[in-house]
């Protein structure tokens, strides 16, 4: 259906290059535009032709060849082999498809803005011959985007520079690619990090082990947080940092073809919310408040980044209270003596995190009663 519909663009009268004369080296290129058909046929069962796009705003593509709608079955024989090159390195390709007798698109791929080669040969196999002047259509896929990584970023010092509580996306290109990134906050609070397959553009049966990932600091031989073999959704613990720059490494979790998720793509995100806003969220958890002779403790679930706790009550339910305790994060429990007998007493509890001296306070629990012995 693919293909079908690649040759109906064809007889459709869709924009595209025809090629008749020489491009069988790098040197002779002849560019083609981004998301535009190019037709062109290779003369020889020994031919190569050469073309070369440009990519000038970040982003990601992909290489697409099929036969033309004017090719005869017959002529496609073992179809063709395509290659892809970065300007200037053309001792290894970024991407290669072959034994294309169909439409095909190659994997997704995310370099930095620069000119990229394409090699197409024939296919040769003991079956087949290669093919007899068979038409192809070949086109580039284009789509901008600030979201995707950009490689070279394979190492620490060449991380790619991302935002927080946004989606990113990336593919390794080859077994033993790794992707960097790094973030800066500029406030102490809460991370986590979530990476999945990507649904849209990854194929299940193509990831294998999947993915490991580790958050770093500057220092690279300490993990902040780290997880092995993601093959679905995984959501991290949440972790306290202090503000600064943090890098994110992301690698195949096995080295061989059937272990490598190589081309699948994948997506994350660095939650990250400042204390100040996280607090303000939160609600304390009175898990207790027990009865005494003339005394109420009180006793409540921790919250891991609070600089303290204030214990209030009142003798009404609704109304009428005041601070009568403030305590140190450490604690998570209040005694409160020196109460009437019989009597019957209300209190509830906020946090606090202090920040520049400033105190910035969660919701109050709910309210707790007891009845003093």
């Amino acid at each position: 259906m693919a293909a079908f519909i690649f040759s109906l663009f064809m007889l459709a009268g869709i924009s595209m290059d025809c090629f008749a004369d020489s491009h069988s080296d790098a040197k002779e290129a002849k560019e083609i535009t981004i998301n535009k058909i190019a037709t062109d046929t290779l003369e020889s069962p020994d031919a190569q032709h050469w073309y070369k796009f440009k990519i000038t705003d970040p982003g990601y593509f992909r290489v697409c060849l099929g036969p033309n709608a004017k090719a005869a079955p017959e002529d496609i024989q073992s179809g063709w082999r395509f290659y892809v090159y970065k300007n200037g390195s053309f001792n290894e390709e970024i991407s290669l498809k072959d034994n294309i007798i169909a439409y095909e698109k190659s994997q997704y791929i995310a370099f930095s803005p620069d000119t990229y080669y394409i090699k197409v040969i024939n296919e040769r196999t003991e079956s087949y011959n290669a093919t007899n002047n068979a038409p192809f259509d070949l086109k580039v896929e284009f789509t901008k985007s600030n979201k995707w990584e950009q490689e070279s970023n394979d190492s620490f010092e060449k991380a790619n520079a991302i935002s927080v509580n946004s989606v990113c996306y990336g593919s390794l290109y080859r077994n033993e690619d790794e992707d960097w990134f790094k973030y800066t906050v500029t406030e102490d609070g809460i991370h986590s990090f979530s990476m999945a397959p990507d649904a849209q553009m990854s194929d299940p049966d193509s990831i294998n082990d999947g993915w490991d990932y580790a958050v770093y600091s500057s220092i690279r031989n300490i993990a902040i947080n780290s997880k092995t073999k993601v093959i679905k959704l995984n959501d991290s613990k949440k972790y306290l940092l202090k503000k600064g720059t943090y890098y994110i490494r992301i690698k195949a979790n096995g080295s061989f073809d059937n272990q490598n998720p190589k081309g699948q793509v994948y997506n994350f995100k660095v939650n990250f919310e400042p204390y100040k806003q996280a607090i303000a969220r939160e609600t304390v958890n009175v898990s207790k408040v027990k009865a005494a002779k003339k005394k109420a403790t009180i006793k409540w679930k921790k919250i891991s980044y609070a600089s303290g706790y204030e214990i209030y009550r009142s003798t009404k339910a609704k109304k009428g209270f005041k601070k009568v305790a403030t305590v140190s994060s450490k604690k998570t429990s209040y005694v409160n003596k020196k109460l009437k007998s019989k009597k019957t007493y209300y209190y509830k509890v906020r946090a606090y995190k202090k920040i520049k001296g400033k105190k910035y306070y969660s919701n109050f629990s709910p309210v707790k009663k007891v009845k003093v012995k």
